[in-house]
């Protein structure tokens, strides 16, 4: 699975802000899944990346996320979806 799309599939999951439970369009959060997918590297780790995760939403939408939540979501997004089997993003 391509970097970018596993982030968004646990983005859009997650639902961070709600938006698709009401209604919003699926591409809702495409801005802040694209610029969190250009900030990761291949050797990032979670909780680097829990950290773009909230600075995103932040700078995109003035949200600030429960960075508990941003790094519950980063393991998913490093666990399980985003990494391909060499363990590369």
């Amino acid at each position: 699975m391509k970097t970018e799309e596993g982030i968004a599939e646990v983005i859009n999951h997650w639902d961070p802000l709600a938006l698709l439970a009401g209604g919003a369009p699926r591409n809702e959060y495409d801005l802040e899944i694209k610029e969190i997918s250009k900030q990761v590297t291949s050797d990032i780790n979670e909780t680097e990346l829990a950290r773009v995760i909230y600075s995103v939403f932040k700078d995109k939408t003035g949200v600030e996320l429960n960075p508990l939540s941003c790094l519950k979501h980063a393991f998913q997004m490093v666990e399980g979806t985003c990494r391909n089997s060499e363990g590369q993003f």
